[in-house]
């Protein structure tokens, strides 16, 4: 027997038909909407007599009879609905109107990742149930159908951790931030706060004398009028763009404006095509029927630049009238909510006000539930509450169920046209159009029925001007009339619904993805530069698109005619957008605290929290927080499922491979500074923030110029580090192919590649531990790539922990030997920033050294500085240290502050780099090292456990200094402290790795690398040590001298496959070939031979002016020649 249905219209005889249930009016001639498709085809099987149907649909309603069967009985009814033929047929049906449906619904529905689509795999009935017990006022059966077809094929966010697929299909929406975390909201109103300083606060300049769209290079017919330059406005308009690269929840943002703003975010995005995998999961979707409008709008400009000729002028103005009319409905529109919602709270805000609440929280009342009625679960934005209650006043009753019209009947009174409408009407009556806008609390799709009357709306509108302004439609000024008539009433009734007593607040629109429509932006600017609002803005969201149109020199010389004397500016870009804002301030407090209080597995599982927000959804990692590096790939390059191409050997001269530099710029920091050819220079970085997740960091308006960089995001850089790992062969031809990329992209894009050698020591180190990498965790490497990995192999493959031994050898190979002779170690430290104009006997002798007597034996000892005690095996020293000493660095970062060598290291710096799994390279020019990578000690040989509490006591480094100079490093450089001393508790011992790399020294071919152990800051004299030095003295410093720059000295370059094996010395710095690097290195080597003192002085002073600087005309002191070594190192 048939189950009771849970709402009054399950029978067809009872219920509204099919031709009576409109979400809102649409005259007969028209094309249906996405949304009354959909009905329709719901309808057909909701009303279908035939006994099966009507038993199938009662049926379903059994899944929603929690209190009244058991599960087994729910789970039975369940399955005999994907049974039947009937829930077939309608999937067949829905897949074959796929383009006519609203996106949310195939989004959820339909997997258009296939063409033709398929349906989506259903969730677990477990997953099923708890959903359908959700509270829902389901009012009709289409309703009901749409509902259960939703919740029964979205994709399940909670995945089975032993099985995860690695094409992820989850609908976005279920991950659209339910929290609002981050510091970007408040930045953006602090930004066009900032902004408002520079436009008039009063009415006083009501309407605009100036031209439209004359020139007068173009339009003599049109002279256009000498006017005065107005020093009152320096910006162009209220048009604020709103860029930065994907992920970064700059939709987000926007909708969560709304609730202290009032406003609404409006999607133009391209709809997304069945076969592009890159975006099939964009959200939101678009908003069909303004993107229509606008593109119509958008037809009508001609492809001038000015208007020439009279027909030219009617073309141009018709489509500002378009724009114009839609920016007046949608004024009207939020006005009219504002003024109800304000009626309804007439103790807030009538005459006398009889509330005690803040005026402004009043405001802020209303503002918010405005922004919870547009985006409410019922409006069909998202299928979940959005928003968090902020505080409210306890005068104003909120509605909670916005889409129950019982319940706002006593609060709430409105002359708009019911949503439901009586079901014999006539249909002339059905489709008259709708006077005022849909009822704010009571409409099913409100956001929907709303967008398709102010679309409506504005349609008359511009057709009722056309026919008004008929006789004028080619004068060139026009447009200042018709928008002081139709838009500037609306605006102004907008800016005045705001109390006075608020703040001085502000509205907006929001138009998302609006690089799908550049040529429509210079008009929307146009616009509304002449209707001079006073607090409302139109805020351009885009990634994706060429930037020009919405900011720089494009964008200004599009938007306003270019006469002389004008001074009006474009808005300042915002770009703001923080980083790491989902890692919790109680997280951060525990990461930090002096007593572990996180296992080495939690802090991996936490890497989701850093970087842009997009990496914590649920598309990017499993619900234990292991990321999916092959999801997160398909983010980064372009198209998604781009592969590697290791059969290819050489690379065009000219080819910039976008995808390869966006891999590498996860890795190691490339600076983008110079533009020795602008056009690809722009080219390139357009395409790698549009399409490879570049940060902006700025864009100026004045220009096409643009800061840009990579910051440190975990997840994206552990994922890309997987992405080279593979079999070791494999791996080094594929970091062959990003060196090929870095050189032929160095030119036209220009690439800062330190002059010291910093670069191509950042690729070998990270080549290195992906080589080791490879090797030790080849099996769960390729595990995590089979088609449905299990998360285990997937975290061992990322997280798997390197030794410094495996590490090492594969840098630098395993040829060491330690020094024959020992001299104690330089007391004074050069390069802590002393600059004094004498300097010690001691330096001064360290400098003769240096010159002379060891130069013959720079193979004994060429750094001559280690501990006095010790013995011609003390390298085992090295290797037992480095078998207990462990890394996980995926990418190199740039630390905000200078660490000198001298100054004691924080132990929460180093904390933070072995969270990141990053290494940092230091500021330029600063003492010491240059890059300090972060290195966890084990008790024993064995990697440390997952279940091993984290405890940053055990933390040490590598320090790494880089010398690439013509030179020898003067023997007080080669003796000083390479890396930062350590905070350690009194009596406690810790060891650490140093190691300084002499580019253009001479590798010994027959011993090796230069091994030696320090200990930092000896006694100059019999004086002891006061106590924080003798912490420092603490620190086991095990160094390495490594000299030359080729496969002797660097055992992979031999590895790797020409020509990648030649032109990785270009990225060393100073040179533009292999040529050059080749004399280089001979010129080097006939420097250093030279004996006499006046033969090294000459090349000093030759290297003083290539650098620009003046050579002293003092007399060549002791002093003064260190001081200049140390410059020139």
């Amino acid at each position: 027997m048939p189950l009771p249905s849970p709402f009054q219209a399950l029978d067809p005889a009872s219920g509204p038909s099919s031709e009576s249930y409109s979400q809102s009016p649409q005259p007969p001639s028209s094309p249906l909407t996405p949304e009354q498709h959909l009905q329709c085809i719901l309808s057909r099987y909701t009303t279908n007599a035939d006994i099966g149907a009507k038993l199938w649909l009662s049926t379903a309603t059994g899944a929603f009879q929690a209190k009244k069967i058991d599960i087994q009985t729910r789970w039975g009814f369940l399955e005999a609905v994907f049974r039947a033929c009937y829930y077939h047929e309608l999937i067949r049906e829905l897949i074959s109107n796929v383009r006519l449906l609203p996106n949310a619904f195939v989004h959820d529905v339909l997997d258009t990742s296939q063409n033709p689509a398929v349906v989506r795999n259903r969730v677990s009935a477990e997953t099923l149930f708890r959903r359908l017990d959700q509270p829902m006022h389901l009012d009709t059966p289409e309703l009901f159908l749409e509902t259960f077809l939703r919740c029964a094929h979205q994709s399940d966010p909670i995945r089975h951790a032993s099985s995860l697929p690695t094409t992820i299909t989850t609908t976005p929406s279920a991950y659209f931030n339910q929290h609002f975390y981050g510091p970007s909201l408040s930045l953006l109103q602090g930004h066009i706060t900032v902004h408002n300083g520079f436009f008039p606060t009063t009415g006083r300049h009501a309407t605009s004398a100036e031209p439209i769209h004359s020139n007068k290079d173009k339009a003599d017919e049109y002279p256009e009028p000498e006017l005065p330059v107005l020093d009152w406005r320096k910006y162009y308009s209220k048009v604020l763009p709103i860029l930065q690269s994907s992920g970064f929840g700059k939709t987000r943002m926007c909708v969560q404006l709304s609730t202290i703003s009032p406003g609404m975010l409006i999607c133009l995005r391209h709809k997304t095509q069945a076969d592009d995998k890159q975006h099939q999961e964009s959200f939101p979707p678009q908003d069909s029927l303004v993107f229509e409008y606008f593109q119509r709008c958008k037809n009508r400009i001609f492809n001038a630049e000015f208007p020439t000729t009279p027909e030219d002028h009617e073309r141009f103005n018709q489509a500002h009238l378009g724009v114009l009319a839609w920016l007046a409905i949608y004024c009207k529109t939020i006005a009219f909510y504002l003024e109800q919602l304000k009626r309804n709270a007439h103790d807030c805000f009538g005459t006398p006000r009889r509330c005690d609440s803040n005026p402004r929280l009043c405001w802020q009342t209303i503002v918010y539930q405005l922004a919870a009625a547009i985006y409410s679960p019922s409006s069909g934005f998202l299928s979940h509450k959005l928003f968090e209650q902020p505080q409210t006043c306890p005068r104003i009753r909120l509605v909670q169920d916005l889409s129950d019209p019982l319940s706002s009947t006593d609060t709430i009174t409105t002359t708009s046209t019911p949503t439901e409408q009586p079901t014999k009407q006539s249909k002339a009556k059905l489709y008259a159009p709708m006077q005022t806008p849909p009822q704010l609390f009571g409409t099913r799709r409100l956001r929907s029925v709303m967008l398709e009357y102010i679309c409506k709306s504005a349609t008359e509108l511009d057709q009722d001007m056309c026919i008004q302004l008929a006789g004028c439609l080619k004068e060139p000024e026009l447009l200042v009339t018709a928008i002081k008539e139709y838009l500037k009433p609306h605006l102004d009734r907008l800016e005045q619904s705001a109390p006075e007593k608020t703040a001085k607040p502000f509205f907006f629109i929001a138009l998302d993805e609006c690089g799908s429509m550049p040529d429509l932006l210079p008009i929307i600017r146009r616009v509304w530069f002449h209707a001079l609002p006073t607090s409302t803005w139109i805020l351009l969201i885009d990634t994706n698109s060429v930037l020009a149109p919405l900011a720089g020199d494009t964008a200004r010389k599009g938007s306003r005619r270019t006469h002389d004397g004008s001074t009006h500016r474009l808005t300042q870009p915002f770009s703001l957008m923080p980083l790491d804002v989902n890692f919790t301030e109680q997280q951060r407090q525990k990461l930090f605290a002096d007593v572990p209080t996180f296992t080495l597995r939690k802090l991996n599982q936490l890497l989701p929290t850093l970087g842009r927000p997009l990496w914590y959804d649920g598309l990017y990692r499993s619900e234990q927080g292991v990321i999916y590096p092959l999801t997160i790939i398909d983010k980064l390059v372009y198209p998604a499922g781009w592969k590697w191409d290791l059969h290819t050997s050489w690379m065009h001269h000219d080819e910039i491979n976008q995808n390869l530099l966006a891999l590498v710029s996860q890795r190691i920091y490339l600076e983008v500074s110079s533009r020795s050819d602008p056009k690809s220079w722009y080219e390139f970085i357009q395409n790698q923030i549009g399409q490879h997740l570049r940060f902006i960091g700025r864009i100026y308006t004045a220009s096409d110029s643009i800061i840009t960089n990579t910051p440190s995001e975990p997840p994206l850089s552990a994922a890309v580090a997987w992405f080279f790992r593979c079999e070791p062969k494999e791996t080094l031809r594929k970091w062959g192919k990003v060196i090929q990329a870095l050189v032929h992209a160095n030119e036209p894009v220009g690439f800062n590649l330190g002059a010291k050698g910093e670069h191509g020591v950042a690729v070998l180190c990270t080549m290195a531990i992906d080589v080791a990498a490879s090797q030790i965790y080849s099996d769960v490497l390729k595990q995590s790539l089979l088609p449905s990995p299990s998360t285990s192999s997937i975290y061992a493959a990322v997280f798997g922990l390197v030794p410094v031994r495996r590490w090492l050898k594969s840098l630098i190979g395993g040829r060491i030997h330690h020094a024959a002779s020992s001299f104690p170690p330089s007391t004074t430290h050069v390069g802590s920033g002393e600059d004094e104009s004498h300097v010690s006997d001691a330096m001064e002798e360290d400098s003769v050294a240096s010159s002379s007597a060891d130069l013959e034996f720079e193979s004994i000892s060429p750094n001559s500085a280690f501990a006095a005690a010790g013995t011609m095996d003390e390298t085992s020293a090295l290797w037992r240290w480095a078998d207990r000493a462990w890394l996980n660095f995926k990418h190199i970062v740039r630390l905000e502050d200078q660490v000198n060598a001298q100054k004691v290291l924080d132990a929460e710096e180093l904390v933070q780099l072995w969270f990141r799994q990053a290494a940092a390279q230091g500021i330029s020019n600063q003492p010491g090292w240059d890059f300090l990578i972060p290195v966890y000690e084990s008790n024993t040989n064995e990697a440390p456990g997952d279940a091993e509490m984290f405890d940053k006591a055990k933390l040490s480094y590598i320090a790494i200094q880089v010398k690439n100079c013509i030179k020898r490093p003067s023997k007080a450089v080669r003796d000083g402290e390479v890396g930062p001393r350590l905070a350690m508790a009194e009596g406690k011992q810790k060891e650490c790795l140093e190691l300084f790399f002499d580019l253009k020294g001479c590798h010994d071919q027959q011993q090796g690398h230069m091994y030696s152990q320090r200990r930092h800051p000896q006694p100059k004299t019999d004086t002891p040590l006061m106590q924080a030095d003798q912490r420092a003295c603490q620190l086991l410093r095990h160094h390495l001298y490594i000299a030359g720059q080729d496969g002797a000295t660097f055992p992979q370059l031999d590895r790797l496959f020409s020509p990648a094996k030649e032109q990785v010395a270009l990225l060393f710095g100073g040179a533009d070939s292999v040529e050059t690097v080749e004399f280089d290195q001979m010129q080097a080597r006939y420097v250093r031979d030279q004996k006499s003192q006046s033969e090294q002085d000459a090349w000093d002073e030759a290297q003083v002016r290539i650098h620009g600087a003046l050579v002293s005309m003092r007399p060549t002191t002791k002093g003064l020649r260190a001081r200049r070594n140390q410059r020139l190192a």
